[in-house]
């Protein structure tokens, strides 16, 4: 699990508790003394060709064309579905 998510759980695990505090269900809040914890360094590596190989193998279409673009050009995937007809990025 990435720190992002296991910050996303304790976020939605606080808020309960905290509810819970609110009505009057428990004295305080004992996940509110649990640290976030910090954004982990994320690796990004290109796919080695034999990958795409495979990707492409179980695929078609459009999503077949946005693995070709993205190998081809070096885009993340997210960069070319992302992407409008008329070249802008979506909002």
């Amino acid at each position: 699990m990435s720190n992002v998510a296991a910050n996303v759980l304790l976020k939605a695990i606080r808020a309960c508790l905290n509810l819970a505090v609110k009505q009057g269900h428990l004295a305080f809040n004992r996940a509110e003394a649990v640290k976030l914890l910090g954004k982990a360094p994320t690796i990004k590596r290109p796919f080695a060709r034999t990958q795409v190989e495979q990707l492409l193998s179980t695929t078609s279409g459009e999503w077949r064309g946005l693995i070709l673009a993205g190998y081809f050009i070096g885009a993340r995937l997210g960069s070319g579905r992302t992407q409008g007809r008329d070249g802008a990025l979506a909002k």
